[in-house]
Parts: C-alpha cells; structure tokens; sequence
C-alpha cells in the first residue's frame, strides 16, 4: 500500500511539475511585440516555431499524466477526488496555453504580413519616386534628332 501512495504522490509531483512547465512556457507568450519591421518579424516567428516544439513536448507530457491519471483512478479509487481534479486542473491550463499559443502564432503571421506590405509599399514608392525623377524633365528638346533621344530616353524607363 506503501507502493500506492507514492504512485499517487508522484502523480501530483508531476502534475505540480508541469504546471510550472506550462506557466513558464505561458510567461514567453506573454510578450505583446509584433515586431517593428520585416526582420523582427521573421526573429519572432522562429522563436515561437521554437516554442511550438517545446509545447509539443509538454503535449506528449500532458497526454502521459492523462493516462496516468485514468488509470490510479481505477486502481486508486481512495485518491480518485483529488486526481480527478489534478486531471481536470492540467487539462484546462495546457488548453489555455494552447489557445495563446495559436493566436501568438495569428499575430505573428498579420504582423509579417504587414510588414511584407510596408516593404513592398516602400519599395514601390523609391521605384516611383525614381522614376518620377528620370521622366520628368524641363528639358525640350531644340531638333529632331534631340527630340528623338528624348523619346529613346522616356522608353527606356517605360518598360
């Protein structure tokens, strides 16, 4: 019987341990920056993938104690109260962190994409802001053959 509490008591332990787990992994969710350009985008996206691979761990963890859990109720029915409750208690933190986990990842994925926007933007508007520069020109031309350069010139940077 001496054998039972412990199995019971190293449930708890563990369960105790990976809430831990879950709140640390919930602290590094808990930052709100987005990024502020393109590249700061991609830094944040490959941390959370990183993150992402850490949750499946705790994942493979969460369904173990579950099990553990179905099981020393029925060969634990003494305990079955409290491990019920421990159960309940991991599942509803690992489908809270889980939730924040895939929205991080949403915000993530609007903020690249904004970003990519803004650069495509930027660049479009260098482009332009160039091009406006090379075509318009005071420049008239005084013969034929002046005016026909400059006609070569503004179809060249037509294309």
């Amino acid at each position: 019987q001496l054998g039972s509490a412990h199995e019971v008591q190293r449930f708890q332990r563990d369960v105790d341990e990976t809430k831990d787990w879950i709140q640390e992994k919930d602290d590094a969710l808990a930052a709100d920056d987005c990024g502020h350009d393109l590249r700061s985008v991609q830094t944040l996206q490959r941390k959370h993938e990183g993150l992402e691979r850490d949750l499946a761990a705790l994942g493979d963890r969460i369904h173990q104690l579950d099990d553990t859990a179905g099981r020393l109720v029925n060969t634990h029915p003494e305990s079955s109260e409290t491990t019920i409750t421990k159960q309940k208690e991991i599942i509803q933190e690992w489908t809270r962190l889980t939730t924040k986990a895939k929205a991080r990842k949403e915000k993530l994925l609007d903020s690249y994409d904004l970003q990519r926007f803004l650069a495509d933007y930027r660049d479009l508007t260098s482009w332009i802001n160039s091009m406006m520069a090379l075509v318009s020109s005071d420049e008239l031309a005084s013969d034929v053959t002046g005016a026909e350069a400059l006609l070569e010139r503004h179809l060249e940077h037509r294309t």
